[in-house]
């Protein structure tokens, strides 16, 4: 099979200085209205994060057993404090969910992230998922528990199905020694091998993380990754290409080899009757798309009510809104009745429409139809010719139906977002005081 694929390579240097100027261009007043801040002070600011409609939810774990080289997510390998975080966690639940006036709304897709979610127990999860259920939850709300090959306890997949967890993301990330190796992960391609075989033969709804990019790591490594997930019957595959802070020359030569393996990648899962439907993201059919990412980023957007430390919400009457990072200052706010916000958006009005196409773009298309119907704006017409700049340069499509990315684009764009993204917002400074 690895044999049959033979595409031509994808980079485009041209495209690459245009991504680089787009990146200064972009990355300081991208989501700018997220450095004006509002500070939330009172206990009945919990009632500005009750979504208003039906809504999804992400709850960070904010803990590991060991840290992995290239992670950029918020984590503490010091678990001291753990079953008090769970106590606090479960307690911020019941304060949004006590000002929830429609007990007609529900949450459609519920994530576990971290961190990492699997060093909580079954019975952890369970008071977890039960305080959910009195709020904002039931038997049709889709339920991921994002888990780490180590901590997964195969013996618990039952009990997780029990809780009420629907879902599994298994963060593989790769089946290789040396490339599990370089990433820092505490665990042998055995294990990983062990923990997809379990959970596939368990009957589960489950989705495998693949990294690639890595210098241990040659391409046909990758592509035996990719054989193996989808020989696990992976019902979702999930492919991420390394990124790294390093000088233009070597960060280009490593840009341009992972989109090679990132579009033949993408050949071969579509091949393979694979849905592609976010940039990153490939289910084996509409079933198993994964409903709390594919409704965070497309529009018409949904609410998403961050719960936990460092997670990113939004809802109709708090706006965009950080979570402190600190484990500490989280327990604090909670313990005080105090919503644990670090920031909260003030964008004004062309702000928000230009950050939601940003956004809205990983999935593939937008609909203008859809988004004029949500924000009141036409994506093409209001932007400052942000839409039609990006058009021009090639990245997309614009018909009278839909913004849509150029299939040749996917992963520059993807490497612009990023670029972007992270340039452009001021993280939380956990220092301040409330």
């Amino acid at each position: 099979m690895l044999n049959s694929i033979n595409i031509s390579s994808n980079y485009s240097a041209t495209k690459a200085s245009i991504r680089r100027k787009l990146v200064e261009r972009l990355g300081p007043d991208f989501n700018k209205g997220m450095n004006d801040v509002v500070r939330a002070k009172a206990s009945s600011d919990f009632e500005r994060l009750v979504p208003k409609e039906d809504f999804i939810i992400y709850i960070h774990v904010p803990f590991c057993d060991s840290f992995c080289r290239d992670c950029p997510y918020s984590k503490s390998v010091n678990k001291g404090n753990l079953e008090k975080y769970v106590r606090a966690l479960i307690k911020e639940i019941e304060f949004i969910g006590k000002n929830k006036n429609n007990s007609k709304i529900r949450a459609k897709a519920v994530y576990f992230g971290g961190g990492t979610p699997t060093v909580l127990s079954a019975h952890q999860l369970s008071d977890i998922i039960g305080k959910l259920k009195e709020y904002f939850v039931d038997e049709s709300t889709s339920i991921t528990l994002e888990s780490h090959p180590k901590s997964l306890d195969c013996d618990n997949l039952s009990k997780y199905r029990d809780a009420g967890i629907n879902r599994i993301s298994l963060g593989i990330q790769s089946f290789q020694d040396s490339v599990l190796k370089e990433m820092g992960r505490d665990y042998d391609s055995n294990r990983a091998l062990e923990v997809a075989r379990k959970v596939s033969e368990a009957g589960w709804n489950f989705n495998v993380d693949i990294m690639y990019g890595f210098d241990s790591e040659t391409d046909e490594m990758f592509y035996e990754d990719l054989e193996r997930a989808i020989q696990f019957n992976a019902n979702h595959i999930s492919i991420y290409g390394l990124m790294r802070n390093t000088d233009n020359k070597t960060k280009e030569a490593m840009i341009k080899r992972e989109t090679d393996m990132y579009f033949h990648a993408r050949k071969r899962l579509l091949d393979e009757g694979f849905v592609h439907y976010k940039i990153n993201d490939f289910a084996r059919d509409d079933k198993s798309i994964n409903v709390y990412a594919d409704l965070r980023d497309r529009i018409p957007l949904h609410e998403n009510l961050a719960l936990g430390t460092s997670g990113h919400g939004m809802t109709a009457s708090a706006g965009n809104y950080l979570k402190y990072k600190s484990i500490d200052k989280y327990i604090d706010c909670i313990e005080k009745e105090i919503p644990p916000l670090s920031y909260v958006n003030c964008n004004d009005k062309e702000g928000d429409i230009v950050s939601n196409i940003f956004y809205g773009l990983n999935s593939l298309n937008i609909s203008r139809r859809k988004f004029k119907q949500q924000f009141d704006a036409d994506p093409v017409e209001n932007t400052n010719d942000f839409i039609k700049h990006l058009a021009r340069l090639g990245f997309l499509d614009i018909t009278d139906e839909e913004v849509k990315l150029r299939e040749d684009s996917i992963f520059e764009y993807n490497i612009l977002f990023n670029e972007v993204y992270y340039k452009g917002i001021k993280m939380p400074d956990d220092t301040d005081s409330i």
